[in-house]
């Protein structure tokens, strides 16, 4: 009976490679199982290697692999605990399953920096130290002190195996010395530090999901960031750095106190509760200055958007001020928006001379549907102005945690972030997470444990973060954002604080959420818990914390009395008749039309087009030449090409459009004998003309349609246009339509 030979032992190498070296050093480490299967291995070994050694050396798991192990002899998914680890997920090179391939809570092994799935019946000791450390790596994150709050929250699932007592270690065995599968800086701890560690590092004020990603790549990368960071060398800010920070928490959160006092009743959607959003985003935007980026362009929410203004983008004082007082020019041209819509492009200049641009896009009340614009406008900007280079410019979304969960356009822009025509190479998220969406309490907006689950889709780690740890909320923005430019991935950050007031300020949240609210009204404001840590630490001293907030209580006072005499918007800037031109000439020469249509029967070497289609191709090209028989199709794709010699870019984007839904486009052409494709347009650009791109959309209208409108309003010369399938598929998109087309 031949042997199924087993091809890929996937990410578990180095957990293969480690019970290997204890077998070697001493079969009763590793167990009968996997004793019995190292003899066969070696035997298997010998005979394929022509080697008359029955002991010889298997070597590296990469040789294992070459020397075909036998999969049938592996230990099998009952020996290997498979069923008490949770989900498994199993494939191999030949279609078959491999026991081995355990990945949700696979771990990494000492120097090898690679993965296992700990065998759950085995005996020893050290088989349980390697399942709880692989138990908190994948779920420690439900044990983590990432809520603020204590009291009228929603209570997450308990975890049996993150609980030490699950393991029934004795007292004897706390400090006796286990290997420790690369957590920490030792190769062996004892078992009362690896589990100090496992708890510091997974179970402080982040929470950490990273274990779903499938690139292994990823999720060492990711492992080696979190379980160094408080090593030495790990994550250090100086002491100027903290105390910058501390100056921005205190800058949010006296922004918030002092236009509470100033305008009171005045809606302003504070971000009082999870101010640390400023110091994060101002800790991003000194970290993408370092690392290239060029261009960050903001989305998010009426929800603190009057803090990130002025504390971020750095929108003068005066100018909100005249926005609450209706001094502004926008109020007497009757814009009919309101201040915590608007958006506003500024830049960011470092401590060592680089400069970032920054845009906030405005955004109505329909929550997240700002999302697909902000992407819009960013791959805009990396086609047009930087060369395609998708890591220059940087997306940032700002959520709310029920909107994030509830808006289906939230999911119909992720769900674009790895697709070739729509992506920007990843976008960091920060969800505001107050716990709460207007009076509705989070068991009620969704079905998941948490906001973000529906983001576990596309890949994307998530970093569930304490608003009131400053610190750890900084380093979890830095890591996102350098593992955004590394893998090109998005990222989420849910950031868990609360709401100081109501919806608005108007609101008595007490009717709805007493229990919480009686705990928050006595909650000491992020800004004196960082100032009173670094206080503590000798970082700084009480008066100089004391002299920050006079600071900016003193700019407040100046910019209240100049308030009426500023604005950045500028008198009189309506565009009426400005932009109004002579009728165009829109003749076309013939010579220039046939350009155009030889692209459709001029093909690159070997490509080989339908024959059916091939026949409709030579005849529209003959019409041409006739001037008899054009069709709308064809006239539709001269137009576009002469567009393009015309040095105007064409965009064309929407369900099946490439082809066309009843076949009458044919813009993209596939090789018929084998994969590849070809478009005839595009081809214009090498004769001088502009590019031309045709994107088979997602089964999306408003994700779609706010990309497109995004990506519209940043090259003048470009005509974008989204087709829809039907025409009353349009309707999918009517918020954009209404919001975002109607208002431009």
């Amino acid at each position: 009976e031949s042997i199924p030979w087993y091809c890929d032992v996937g990410p578990n190498d180095a957990y293969i490679q480690e019970m290997y070296s204890l077998y070697r050093t001493d079969p009763s480490l590793v167990g009968p199982t996997w004793t019995q299967y190292f003899e066969r291995l070696a035997t298997v070994h010998s005979r394929t290697s022509g080697s008359s050694n029955g002991g010889a050396s298997v070597g590296t798991t990469s040789q294992v692999r070459a020397q075909s192990c036998p999969a049938s002899q592996a230990p099998s998914s009952s020996q290997t605990g498979a069923s008490q680890l949770g989900e498994v997920q199993t494939s191999s090179l030949n279609g078959g399953t491999s026991p081995l391939q355990a990945q949700p809570h696979a771990i990494r092994v000492g120097q090898n920096h690679g993965y296992y799935t700990a065998p759950a019946t085995e005996s020893g000791t050290q088989e349980r130290v390697y399942r709880m450390i692989s138990a908190f790596r994948g779920r420690g994150h439900f044990k983590a002190n990432v809520n603020p709050l204590s009291r009228g929250v929603m209570e997450l699932p308990h975890v049996d195996d993150i609980n030490v007592d699950f393991y029934k270690f004795s007292d004897s065995q706390l400090d006796q010395f286990y290997y420790c599968a690369g957590l920490g800086l030792e190769e062996q701890m004892t078992l009362r530090e690896i589990i100090d560690e496992l708890h510091q590092v997974y179970c402080g004020s982040i929470g950490f999901e990273f274990t779903h990603l499938l690139d292994q790549n990823e999720r060492l990368w990711l492992q080696e960031r979190i379980e160094n960071r408080f090593d030495e060398g790990g994550y250090r800010l100086t002491k100027e750095q903290r105390i910058h920070r501390l100056r921005k928490i205190i800058e949010a959160e006296a922004f918030e106190s002092e236009l509470h006092r100033k305008y009171v009743g005045h809606k302003r959607f504070s971000l009082q509760g999870v101010e640390t959003v400023i110091p994060m985003l101002d800790t991003m935007l000194e970290e993408a200055a370092i690392e290239g980026v060029k261009k960050v362009i903001f989305g998010m929410p009426h929800r603190g958007r009057l803090n990130v203004l002025a504390n971020i983008l750095g929108k003068p004082l005066e100018e909100i001020f005249s926005e609450f007082e209706d001094q502004n020019i926008n109020t007497a041209l009757g814009s009919g928006d309101v201040k915590y819509h608007m958006g506003f492009d500024s830049f960011y200049t470092d401590i060592n001379g680089r400069v970032l641009d920054l845009y906030l896009a405005p955004n109505p009340s329909h929550l997240e549907f700002v999302n697909p614009v902000v992407e819009g406008i960013a791959r805009a900007f990396q086609d047009f102005r930087y060369g395609k280079d998708r890591k220059v410019v940087l997306p940032v979304l700002l959520h709310g945690d029920a909107a994030f969960a509830g808006q289906g356009v939230v999911y119909e822009t992720i769900n674009m972030s790895r697709v070739s025509g729509y992506t920007t190479g990843g976008t960091v998220h920060v969800i505001v997470n107050n716990q709460i969406g207007f009076t509705t309490d989070p068991e009620d907006s969704r079905s998941s444990v948490y906001c973000t689950d529906m983001a576990k889709a596309v890949q994307a780690p998530v970093f569930h973060v304490n608003c009131e740890d400053v610190e750890s909320a900084c380093w979890a923005v830095k890591t996102a954002l350098d593992f955004r430019n590394r893998y090109g991935r998005d990222v989420i950050i849910d950031l868990y604080g609360y709401r100081k007031y109501g919806h608005n300020e108007g609101d008595d949240p007490s009717f709805t959420q007493p229990v919480s609210y009686s705990e928050i009204k006595d909650k000491k404001n992020i800004a004196q818990i960082y100032s009173e840590q670094l206080i503590a630490e000798g970082v700084v001293t009480q008066q100089e914390s004391d002299a920050m907030l006079q600071e900016f209580k003193e700019r407040f006072e100046v910019a209240n009395i100049d308030n009426s005499m500023k604005t950045l918007i500028g008198e009189g800037c309506a565009v009426h008749g400005r932009l109004k031109e002579p009728s165009p000439e829109t003749g076309v020469p013939a010579e220039r039309l046939q350009q155009i249509a030889n692209t459709f029967v001029n093909y690159p070497d070997g490509f080989v087009v339908h024959p059916k289609l091939k026949k409709i191709l030579d005849k529209r090209v003959e019409s041409l030449t006739s001037g008899e028989g054009i069709d709308w199709g064809f006239a539709e794709t001269l137009a576009f090409g002469s567009l393009q010699l015309d040095r105007v870019h064409v965009r064309l984007s929407g369900q099946d459009c490439g082809r066309g839904t009843f076949s009458q486009r044919h813009v993209t052409l596939s090789h018929y004998e084998q994969a590849g494709k070809y478009s005839p347009l595009a081809t214009l650009e090498s004769s001088g003309g502009a590019s031309f791109e045709v994107v088979n959309s997602t089964l999306s209208e408003a994700g779609v349609v706010g990309f497109e409108f995004g990506y519209s309003t940043v090259e003048p010369k470009t005509l974008v246009i989204w087709e829809a399938q039907f025409g009353d598929f349009a309707n999918g998109a009517q918020v954009h339509i209404d919001q975002f087309i109607s208002g431009s």
